[in-house]
């Protein structure tokens, strides 16, 4: 058998010809489509990171201007929440919620699945008004237990004051889910 070397080198020629436009008709087109398509990816992926970023800055905004108009009203308007876990390593949620009439709605989604509750008087002002609607909430929602904090002891210069301040407030609690609870002295002189 004799070898036709025109021939072999024709069918060699038409093969290599033949991989050439593979490649350029076939090759090229899916390599460009593939990286056209991690350009798309990418592209989608820069702007999902861009829309996150972009929420996450008009969450903080909006954080800082409600955390601002609390610091104004010294009052809670939104629902705050905080963890923490006590020397005896039980882990303990806190919900900071609104008690002013304005602000029921957000206060009545943050109470449900309350196990104590922590209400708060000032002792150089005493019982104020609030003070009464936030124990009435209390009682109404019963929770089971619960803490009375007297704060800003340091500011009371009268220790009558604090007595009639400190009985006040144990009258007020009496009858409640808050009847028994004890009440904690916050402030330099308290605490």
């Amino acid at each position: 058998m004799t070898i036709d070397w025109f021939t072999l080198l024709a069918q060699l020629f038409n093969f290599a010809l033949l991989l050439v436009l593979l490649r350029v008709f076939l090759y090229r087109p899916v390599l460009a489509t593939m990286r056209r398509r991690e350009e798309l990816a990418m592209s989608a992926l820069q702007g999902a990171r861009e829309l996150q970023a972009e929420a996450e800055a008009q969450r903080r905004e909006l954080e800082a201007a409600r955390e601002r108009e609390e610091r104004e009203r010294q009052m809670t308007i939104d629902l705050g929440f905080a963890w923490l876990t006590l020397p005896s390593g039980t882990e303990v949620s806190v919900v900071d919620v609104p008690g002013h009439e304005d602000f029921l709605k957000n206060m009545l989604a943050g109470v449900g699945g309350i196990d104590v509750a922590l209400l708060v008087v000032a002792a150089d002002e005493a019982v104020m008004p609030q003070t009464r609607e936030h124990l009435a909430i209390i009682d109404l929602l019963r929770i089971p237990r619960g803490v009375i904090a007297l704060t800003k002891v340091d500011l009371v210069e009268d220790e009558e004051w604090l007595d009639l301040v400190t009985e006040e407030v144990r009258e007020l609690a009496r009858g409640t889910v808050l009847g028994g609870a004890a009440i904690i002295l916050f402030g330099p002189r308290g605490s």
